[in-house]
């Protein structure tokens, strides 16, 4: 059954009550992460992987990488400590999504009388696959 929106908003005011004092990535990051996504209900084990490893192929010095979270089809996380630089984490994470393996393809797709693009990405990672109209 489904959270309501106000069972959704009464864990995320005790969420944040509970991490707001948190710093440190290494410290608690799985735990965090855990609890983040049970505040809407969503078991971290059925969807997401800690530490997947990944080949960087635009590495400048770390050949290999490790992505905090990964939730197929839908997440990339990359955690930096508070006080970190925010613009390298994101950096590591274009580098992490770079190295997925992923297909896309566009085929035309007909609603009404105009046309759109439909794309399907397919990772190899997931049996899921993604349509979007584009």
């Amino acid at each position: 059954m489904p959270l309501s929106w106000t069972e959704i908003r009464d864990r995320a005011t005790a969420f944040q009550k509970r991490w707001k004092d948190d710093t440190s990535e290494q410290a608690e990051s799985q735990s965090f992460w855990a609890e983040f996504l049970n505040i809407f209900g969503v078991d971290r084990k059925k969807v997401g992987i800690y530490e997947k490893q990944v080949h960087l192929k635009r590495a400048r010095a770390v050949k290999n990488g490790r992505i905090d979270l990964f939730w197929p089809g839908k997440l990339l996380v990359e955690m930096k400590s508070a006080g970190q630089d925010v613009d390298k984490a994101f950096a590591q994470a274009a580098d992490y999504f770079e190295a997925l393996p992923r297909q896309l393809c566009l085929s035309p797709a007909t609603r009404g009388q105009s046309s759109h693009w439909l794309a399907r990405c397919v990772s190899s990672d997931s049996t899921r696959q993604q349509d979007r109209s584009v």
